[in-house]
């Protein structure tokens, strides 16, 4: 194996790369497709013959689920809302039912927090053959939650991104909903070719769900939104995400395994592909919620930018056990990132949050494969960080370009940078770093191929710091 970091000064502007169309459409052999098709639908439904009435502002909840338990009676088909704009509160599928939302349609949800008693706008609780799908357009109406304080987005921009040293430009006034999308212990979920706007909190959420497919889904949420999470995979297997574009305030795509609703299970063949991020925080993440195992998950041909220009991600690649899960066998492979702090933050912590003590224990985090990873601009090293006696295990990073980083030395002694092992699994929880590309502690199995930093500042300190990190690799 060869570790190579070159330490020169890269003063080329280089050009910002972009997804290609034939990048779009290339599908790795590997790639988990979850059996999601379903027979041709037997029924048809208009919204409209159940009452449902475009462009007249009042709600069309009732005439919509009507026509949902209708379609499910029929043995099942779509449900279709065309010809103009709709309102709804909370609607819940049934089994063997599409919502249809046309090319012509957008369907908006109610402002009055009654209409949610679920915490749910558009869910399904175990149920089959479910879904929703475009290309019409959902609308959340966030913002009309978000009281924004120009003054603190101003400030908070300036920032780079969310710290935490700077106050959040938006408070909350009482979210309608907690998820815009959720499916529950659902088997066999599509949602595809969909756009979905302004959610006030989680967008999409499939929870304790075997075979869900995601594909071509468009999410535009306030960069600077709190909590608007862009697609979560909790507790969930045999899942497929592609082809999806996603702004959003908080993390971008996210697996998780939490205890929400007392569904509690492992989560494995998860596979992210062709998706582009655009958020302050994380593009792709593995957490916060680790409360259960999580295996086999993918990330593949993706990029992570800003939102927009000064605001800066905390990660393009969030990796990360904290609640005692372990947590194996991922990859990310031919990803790009532009302007990001930190370009890969992979944590084993020990928080334990909403684990019951006869469970309470410190996760694995074993086999981290991270190969053709292309970074432009970054303000950290890549960070790898287990606890004592806890190491992360089996790291192999190959291929790996980051150019123009500008990280600032942090302290020379490393007992200056502490441990903190119960604190939220974030890359700038230990503050500035005494690397330039690599920082790695408590780290058993650090395989180095390829491994390229161009830093952009003349005052160069040390490419990589390492402590209590064994069976190194180089």
């Amino acid at each position: 194996m060869v570790f190579l970091l070159a330490v020169v000064f890269w003063n080329t502007e280089l050009g910002r790369k972009r997804l290609l169309p034939s990048l779009l459409l290339a599908v790795a052999p590997s790639a988990v497709v979850p059996n999601t098709q379903r027979e041709t639908p037997t029924a048809v439904m208009d919204a409209a013959t159940y009452g449902a009435v475009a462009n007249d502002g009042r709600p069309d909840t009732e005439a919509v689920q009507r026509a949902i338990r209708a379609c499910a009676a029929a043995g099942g088909g779509e449900v279709r809302l065309s010809g103009g704009e709709f309102l709804a509160g909370a609607l819940e599928l049934a089994s063997g039912v599409t919502l249809a939302v046309e090319r012509d349609a957008v369907l908006r949800a109610s402002r009055l927090t009654s209409d949610f008693p679920d915490g749910a706008w558009i869910y399904a609780r175990g149920v089959e053959c479910a879904g929703v799908r475009g290309p019409g357009k959902l609308v959340g109406n966030g913002s009309a939650f978000f009281d924004i304080k120009l003054r603190n987005v101003l400030a908070w921009k300036k920032a780079g991104s969310p710290t935490g040293a700077v106050k959040h430009p938006v408070e909350v006034k009482g979210r309608p909903f907690t998820f815009l999308l959720q499916f529950a212990d659902c088997r066999r979920v599509e949602v595809e070719q969909l756009t979905i706007e302004d959610s006030p909190h989680w967008t999409i959420h499939a929870i304790a769900c075997v075979g869900v497919r995601i594909e071509h889904v468009t999410i535009k949420n306030l960069f600077y939104g709190p909590y608007t999470d862009g697609i979560d995979i909790d507790s969930s297997s045999d899942v497929l995400v592609r082809n999806c574009v996603v702004t959003a305030g908080d993390d971008a795509f996210c697996v998780k395994s939490s205890n929400h609703l007392g569904l509690l299970r492992p989560a494995s063949n998860i596979v992210f592909e062709n998706c582009l991020a655009r958020t302050p925080t994380n593009g792709f993440k593995i957490g916060t919620e680790t409360q259960e195992d999580i295996s086999e998950v993918t990330f593949r041909n993706c990029r992570v930018e800003p939102p927009m220009p000064g605001v800066v991600p905390l990660a393009g690649l969030n990796i990360a056990t904290v609640d005692g899960s372990h947590l194996r066998n991922i990859r990310a492979e031919n990803i790009a990132m532009a302007s990001v702090r930190s370009p890969v933050f992979v944590r084993l912590g020990d928080r334990g949050r909403n684990v019951p003590p006869d469970r309470r224990r410190i996760g694995v985090l074993d086999g981290v494969t991270i190969s053709d990873l292309t970074v432009t601009q970054a303000r950290q090293p890549i960070i790898i960080a287990g606890l004592p006696g806890h190491p992360v295990q089996n790291v192999r990073l190959s291929g790996i370009t980051v150019s123009k980083q500008i990280a600032s030395r942090g302290p020379r002694r490393l007992d200056q940078i502490p441990e903190l092992p119960s604190a939220y699994p974030e890359s700038t929880m230990f503050g500035k770093l005494p690397a330039t590309g690599l920082f790695a502690r408590h780290c058993s199995g650090l395989a180095l191929d390829k491994v390229v930093v161009c830093p952009s500042r003349s005052r160069v300190f040390e490419p990589m710091t390492l402590s209590d990190v064994t069976d190194l690799d180089l």
